[in-house]
């Protein structure tokens, strides 16, 4: 199956975490600046299944602190949950 036809899980099983943790310290450095950069870089690299939830985080105020994708990759990746498919 095509990587960009994969849900959010699917997507989270086959992303490697430095990808993750990557996304998020660009949301926590560049704040909502960096909506534009996650969104084009998330597609570049395939993982369309993530985009919306990054984008949406970087543009939330007040939620940069938060790591939110790399907590869903260690729920999905380490302990096994199934989030939005």
């Amino acid at each position: 199956m095509s990587e960009s036809r994969l849900g959010f899980t699917s997507t989270l099983r086959i992303t490697p975490l430095w990808v993750v943790i990557i996304v998020d310290l660009l949301d926590l450095i560049f704040d909502t600046l960096a909506a534009p950069v996650v969104w084009f870089l998330l597609d570049r690299m395939n993982l369309k299944a993530l985009r919306l939830l990054a984008t949406v985080e970087a543009i939330v105020p007040f939620t940069q602190f938060i790591p939110t994708l790399t907590i869903c990759w260690v729920l999905v990746n380490v302990f096994d949950v199934n989030l939005w498919e």
